[in-house]
């Protein structure tokens, strides 16, 4: 075209450059709407080019390190709503969440090693490929062995960090045990680390349950781990990857790379030179011996332990448990009953932890004992039953009884020495005879365990036992335990630690013993033995029913944030629905609790990274019919939780990321057309649901869901592709991929196109009016402030290619096919009157 200002021919949108730059003249300028929805800019002052960065991002106009901003931006939105939850919010938010990326320490030399993986670089190659490997055995000190071995044979890299974290550590931190959060919450520059997980606690199985399942979840966890330049190597327990059959990979179920490290051979190879000959006799007799892989490795580790190994095998194998049990609990004393009992129900628990138990159960009862009793004429002295404390004689007797019934091994050698049967293979014959002739003596016990604070005792070790120990006893006495058990259970930790303020208030419970309210984390540590409890009922099919039963009997009576905290914790269990509690929550909790729910489902698309769409389809259920015209709390923190996640993951995008392909912003990991177009799709019915307008003003935000909308689309596409090496003028063919990377079929410009046509095809024409308008504002302020001197260099140019994108933006609206029919009363047009 040619230039009125120079009369030479250059591009339509392209700034002339033979004559001083002018603003573009709005005719509609001086024709303001009331409420003041335009993207007004106000120039730099003098003297202020020195003020210190504003790191957010502002409508397209904000630039990191200017104070340029708008009065329609994304920090206004993010203001408003955090001013509107301040004045609402009044709930308590307790302890501020800690960070689980905090808890990981540097990787601490392991000099003893007694095991190296044969397929070492198989398991590297794994690693490097999907930055997740899963490793067990049924002898922890091997898996262990593995773990390092792969993370020192990892290609060398200068700047790259060995890390560990294991469970233990987050215990009572109320922490989220999780590769989400450690993702979300790594903190950004890191260097690549490759991190040794310890999850081989039973109640670290929602680390691996959090990415298996399905190829959606196992590709989104790689995703998310390959963004963080994280690779982790988690070793899971043995009894999880056995149920969870990770050995043997199926259709149904899906995993990362797993290995199981064998005990066996390298066992006794380490221990004796003819091993080959004593493997020989094990394998004929191996039918002797448990079936059971993680039972059978006891055995031999006891075995050895005690020094008679190779006599067992010499004879033969392992006596008949099931004779050799019923013997021994027949002629046992109600002391050494006792310990039978703890070593039956109580593994690999250390020594103190033991004597412990012991004494707990032992408490104040007595038995009668055989003591020599005086003749008066001189004779041979006779008998007499004394009344003898039950504790005194284990006090007397506890090292002879020791010896004569337990033994004390280690798995591992960075792991705490524990105790079980020497002849470990009786337990479970024991176990049996408990149950089938004592039923009433397991019934008291473990009413005793409770009364006397072992069930709640801050020890994982204890925790994994008493839990084993009250889902067995449920599956015998169903109606003891049950509902109104787990229900009785929290209201005991809600009464007991709501008293720890001052002395006059304390509660003194003797279920909580061991665990003082006033001990930092202790609430944690009581909670989680409550939801473990949940975690295993809901294994059984025939139990799985008393969670939701409990929950909503929580829920009836007041117990909403207790609600809220058993589903952080079982959400992760394949058969929890923690989405129909959420609702629940939302929908009849009281506002305190909807509050706290608000911000968890908000940090729980967060956490999502790029599966985050199975959350917002959640949602999309939850939405209200658009012809409602009174909307509940329930509908507008609805869409409060989808506006605050956009604005949030907006300002949180770092200006490295803008154009990068594939995009590393959640919403945008799409790689084909049909998906873009189905979630694009899903985005567009809840930002432009007439909901949202109601919801604005509940912020006290004047203005209408369209010019959240032209902010939302101008941001991302900014995103997609945005970057400071586009050009400073629009490329002659308008399809054309403006990002700097193009490494798959599916490119961001063909999905800005995607995106701009699920959104414009749902505008009515006066809807389209007004998001030109304040597209046709925005880009009049860019102009102004790319051609102005009072910014730096780096500035200008950002406003320049925002505005090449801005510009591209009007003409698709513009070039859009014919829009919808305006309906009556339009809630499009929704003018809201401004507030103080």
């Amino acid at each position: 075209m040619t230039c009125p200002k120079c009369s030479q021919e250059h591009d339509e949108n392209q700034d002339c450059s033979n004559s001083e730059p002018q603003r573009v003249i709005d005719p509609n300028a001086d024709k303001q709407p009331e409420n003041n929805l335009s993207p007004t800019v106000s120039p730099p002052e003098d003297g202020r080019e020195n003020q210190p960065a504003n790191p957010g991002n502002s409508g397209g106009i904000n630039v990191r390190g200017s104070n340029i901003n708008a009065n329609r931006d994304v920090n206004f939105y993010l203001k408003a709503i955090a001013t509107a939850d301040a004045t609402a919010d009044q709930s308590p938010k307790g302890e501020e969440e800690k960070s689980l990326y905090d808890l990981v320490k540097p990787l601490s030399p392991r000099p003893q090693r007694y095991y190296r993986p044969a397929d070492l670089q198989e398991m590297v190659a794994s690693l490097i490929r999907d930055q997740v490997i899963l490793i067990s055995s049924s002898y922890d000190e091997y898996a262990l062995d593995a773990a390092w071995e792969v993370i020192e044979a990892m290609p060398d890299s200068p700047d790259r960090f060995n890390g560990r974290l294991a469970f233990e550590e987050t215990a009572g931190k109320g922490v989220e045990f999780s590769p989400q959060k450690l993702c979300e919450q790594r903190p950004e520059g890191e260097p690549a680390t490759v991190l040794l997980v310890d999850a081989l606690d039973s109640q670290a199985n929602t680390f691996a349950a959090s990415m298996l399942g399905h190829s959606a979840r196992v590709e989104a966890a790689r995703q998310d781990l390959r963004n963080s330049k994280l690779f982790l190597v988690v070793v899971v327990n043995h009894k999880y990857a056995t149920e969870k059959k990770l050995s043997q990979p199926n259709r149904s179920y899906k995993s990362f790379s797993y290995w199981n490290i064998p005990f066996l051979e390298p066992f006794f190879k380490r221990w004796f030179a003819d091993h080959e000959q004593l493997l020989a006799e094990l394998a004929k007799q191996r039918t002797k011996w448990d079936e059971d892989e993680a039972i059978f490795t006891q055995q031999v580790v006891n075995y050895h332990a005690n020094d008679t190994l190779r006599d067992v095998i010499s004879n033969g194998g392992p006596k008949d448990p099931d004779s050799s049990a019923e013997s021994m609990l027949k002629t046992a004393c109600p002391v050494e009953k006792t310990v039978l009992y703890t070593a039956t129900f109580f593994n690999e628990i250390t020594s103190p932890e033991f004597c412990r138990v012991v004494e707990s159960l032992l408490g104040t009862r007595t038995m009668l004992k055989d003591a020599p009793a005086v003749s008066a004429n001189g004779a041979t002295p006779a008998t007499a039953k004394i009344e003898v404390p039950l504790r005194r004689a284990w006090d007397e007797e506890k090292d002879e009884i020791f010896t004569k019934l337990l033994v004390e091994t280690s798995t591992a050698t960075d792991s705490p020495r524990t105790v079980s049967l020497s002849e470990f293979n009786l337990a479970e014959p024991l176990r049996k005879l408990f149950e089938k002739r004592h039923r009433f003596y397991l019934i008291d016990q473990f009413k005793v365990l409770q009364e006397t604070g072992i069930f709640f005792y801050p020890s994982l070790r204890l925790a994994k036992n008493t839990t084993q120990l009250a889902i067995d006893l449920a599956q015998i006495y169903p109606d003891e335990f049950n509902e109104g058990w787990i229900v009785t259970m929290v209201n005991r930790i809600r009464e007991y630690f709501a008293a720890r303020g001052s002395d006059e208030e304390r509660v003194e419970d003797p279920m909580f013993y061991f665990l003082s309210n006033t001990q930092p984390g202790a609430f944690h540590v009581a909670f989680a033995r409550v939801s473990e409890i949940c975690q295993r009922f809901l294994e059984s099919p025939q139990r799985k029913s008393v969670v939701p039963n409990s929950l909503e009997y929580l829920m009836k009576n007041g117990y909403q944030q207790e609600v809220l905290w058993l589903i952080k914790q079982l959400k992760f269990n394949p058969e929890f629905d923690d989405w129909y509690w959420l609702k629940q929550l939302l929908n009849r909790g009281d506002l305190e609790t909807k509050y706290l729910t608000y911000h968890y489902i908000l940090s729980y698309l967060k956490q999502l990274g790029t599966r985050v769409y199975e959350g917002l389809k959640k949602l999309e259920g939850w939405l209200p019919p658009t012809d409602r015209s009174n909307f509940k709390d329930f509908d507008t923190f609805i869409f409060r939780i989808v506006i605050k996640y956009c604005l949030d993951t907006i300002d949180r995008c770092k200006a490295k990321h803008y154009g990068k392909w594939p995009s590393r912003y959640a919403l945008f990991t799409l790689t084909d057309a049909e998906t873009a177009n189905s979630r694009f799709g899903l985005l567009a019915n809840c930002l432009l649901h007439p909901g949202v307008d109601r919801t604005l003003v509940g912020l006290n935000i004047d203005g209408t869901r369209i010019d959240l909308i032209g902010i939302l689309l101008a941001e991302w596409s900014f995103i997609l592709l945005g970057t400071p090496r586009v050009p400073q003028t629009p490329r002659k063919n308008e399809k054309e991929d403006l990002a700097n990377n193009d490494t798959q079929n599916f490119t961001a410009s063909q999905m800005v196109d995607l995106l701009l046509k699920q959104f414009l095809g749902r505008l009515d024409s006066l809807q389209r009016l007004e998001l030109l308008k304040y597209w046709t504002q925005l880009d009049s302020a860019l102009f102004t402030f790319g051609h102005s001197y009072s910014i730096a260099d780096d500035q200008r140019n950002e406003m320049k290619w925002k505005r090449v994108l801005v510009q591209r933006l009007i003409r698709e609206l513009k070039l859009a096919p014919t829009a919808r029919p305006v309906a009556k009363r339009s809630a499009g047009l929704i003018v809201t009157s401004s507030h103080a």
